[in-house]
Parts: structure tokens; C-alpha cells; sequence
């Protein structure tokens, strides 16, 4: 959270992405980042437009970190939407860019406690549901968390609840 922190961070993911995109010009470049409730949203985005800003970094995978419970679910919407208000370009020819904005839905709920190694089971469809109604008004890309891991041990679940 502390800004030569993140000019530290910002940094390396431009040498990162120049290393990337020498050895591989046409390759989209995504990285993926969570935040935490303990921080205000406004807060997060500024850091992360601080980190990222003329990186050469792609796309932004924001992960909902609700299969966590943290930040919890009638909170999430207060982050996207801070991202969607204040994650532009300023629009100044020459002036860098960001990363596209994309949503990562954890379809995990985690039943393991702080102090143990991590225990994730398949979240409840409902839940998911919900999430994904959230992040679809604020992004235009969602990616489920993880497919092979939580989705497809009960598939029908899943399908039944989003067929349109």
C-alpha cells in the first residue's frame, strides 16, 4: 500500500513486460491480482493505476477474493464499482495506458481456517450466481475460478443455473 511500493512493483512489471514482449511480440501479457477489504476501493484502484500505468501489461485479471470471504460478497460491488469509475486513460496522445479490466469469479468457497493449509470446496451455485450478476455490471469479461478444479465435479448444477 505504500506508493515506492508500488513504483517498486511498477517497475519490475514493465521490465517484466518488455523482457515478455522481446522474446514474444504478439503475445497478449495478463497478470492477476486480488485485493482485500481492509483497504478502501478508492485506495486499491489508485495503487493499482500507480502500479500499472505504461507497464505494457495487457489485461488485469481482478480476482473477487469471495471464496475467501475477503472482501465478503455484499462488498464487492463497492470495489468494481471504483474500478469502473476511475480505471481511464487520461486520453493525452503519448501519455502510457492501462491494462484491460477483467473479472475472476471464485467458484470456491474456502472451509479451511486461517492458521491451516488452504481447503477449498465447490461454492454454492447461488452464490456464484450472484457474483457473476455483480462483476456483469461492471466488466465486459468474466472468468470462472477455476473450471476443472470447483465446476466441473457437478457440472449440471452450473449449466442448469446460467442456461438462458
Amino acid at each position: 500500500r505504500a506508493p515506492n511500493m508500488a513504483a517498486l512493483m511498477g517497475d519490475y512489471l514493465h521490465a517484466m513486460a518488455e523482457i515478455l514482449r522481446a522474446n514474444d511480440p504478439d503475445r497478449a501479457i495478463s497478470i492477476s491480482a486480488f485485493f482485500l477489504g481492509r483497504t478502501a476501493p478508492e485506495f486499491v484502484v489508485e495503487n493499482f493505476r500507480d502500479m500499472l500505468f505504461d507497464t505494457g501489461i495487457d489485461y488485469l485479471l481482478l480476482q473477487d477474493g469471495v471464496g475467501v470471504g475477503d472482501p465478503p460478497l455484499p462488498y464487492v460491488h463497492l470495489y468494481y464499482e471504483a474500478f469502473a469509475n476511475h480505471w481511464r486513460d487520461d486520453g493525452s496522445e503519448g501519455q502510457g495506458r492501462l491494462p484491460d479490466l477483467w473479472a475472476v469469479i471464485e467458484t470456491f468457497t474456502q472451509v479451511s481456517e486461517a492458521d491451516e493449509p488452504f481447503k477449498p470446496k465447490t461454492a454454492a451455485v447461488e452464490r456464484v450466481i450472484e457474483q457473476v450478476e455483480i462483476a456483469q455490471t461492471y466488466f465486459d469479461r468474466l472468468i470462472l475460478f477455476t473450471y476443472d478444479d470447483y465446476i466441473a465435479p457437478e457440472p449440471e448444477a452450473f449449466f442448469d443455473a446460467f442456461k438462458p
